[in-house]
């Protein structure tokens, strides 16, 4: 019992010595030297402006690095996932109308179905994801017309790399230049299409605008053969034909230039 008697008055005792307790008033001098301090202490400890160091990385890179760098930033954007899904589907396309009717007869088809496939790349490759990329595609340090085509050219290279050596697989020893000449001019239109309309209109327009024109041919070329766009190298007209879609797409493609230097003024 004296034990916590004790106790209960050293408490008292210490509680009211703490009560009676007052801090020194800080001079005016000691009070503009914190603040002095703490301006100091925030400049030192200010964040470092990433994109401007990013700047001056990218103004002492070369123009190829520049665009390596670029091709890389937007290979990444969608994933290695996307790219193998691509060619395992180009892949069975190919394997699937071989099987069916091998050789030149079966060129048209595979040259319809690659080009779909086009369309369907190009409305996967220009959508976001979610509002996350659609924010990281506008406060990237690349405008978003140089993200747009990078991501049209990595669309078209791996579709082209893949497709060629497909064709060949399809022909066999019939493969000629012309052949060759006849994918690759299908593919870039349809390719062209799709992202003009897109960076003009937007994705959902874009996409339907394209997918609109696929079916329009489909249906001329069992129709009105004479304005098929797929065309074998036999029938008339085959090179004029090759040369007017590579002439309307590179058109298509200078009208975005036009946009970006009427954006600049």
């Amino acid at each position: 019992m004296s034990e916590n008697k004790e106790l209960y008055e050293l408490e008292k005792e210490w509680k009211s010595r703490m009560e009676r307790f007052t801090a020194p008033e800080p001079t005016r001098e000691q009070t503009f030297t914190l603040l002095e301090n703490i301006r100091n202490q925030a400049a030192e400890e200010q964040p470092q402006n990433m994109r401007t160091e990013l700047e001056q990385l990218q103004k002492s890179r070369t123009p190829f690095e520049q665009m390596v760098d670029l091709l890389a930033s937007q290979w990444t954007f969608y994933g290695m996932r996307s790219w193998i899904s691509t060619a395992i589907v180009m892949l069975i396309l190919t394997i699937s109308v071989y099987g069916n009717d091998p050789g030149e007869s079966s060129f048209s088809i595979w040259l319809k179905g690659m080009s779909f496939l086009m369309i369907v790349l190009i409305a996967y490759a220009f959508r976001p994801r979610n509002e996350g990329n659609a924010a990281l595609e506008e406060l990237s340090y690349y405008p978003l017309i140089q993200q747009m085509f990078a991501r049209f050219v990595i669309v078209m290279g791996v579709q082209l790399t893949l497709a060629l050596p497909l064709s060949f697989f399809l022909l066999g020893s019939a493969s000629t230049a012309a052949y060759f000449f006849g994918t690759f001019t299908p593919l870039f239109f349809f390719g062209t299409v799709g992202f003009v309309s897109t960076f003009w209109l937007g994705g959902r327009a874009g996409t339907i605008i394209t997918a609109f024109l696929w079916f329009v041919q489909m249906l001329l070329d069992s129709q009105v053969q004479a304005l098929s766009l797929f065309r074998l190298p036999e029938s008339d007209w085959f090179v004029s034909a090759n040369v007017l879609l590579m002439l309307i797409s590179i058109l298509l493609l200078g009208s975005i230039i036009l946009k970006r230097e009427k954006g600049a003024q």
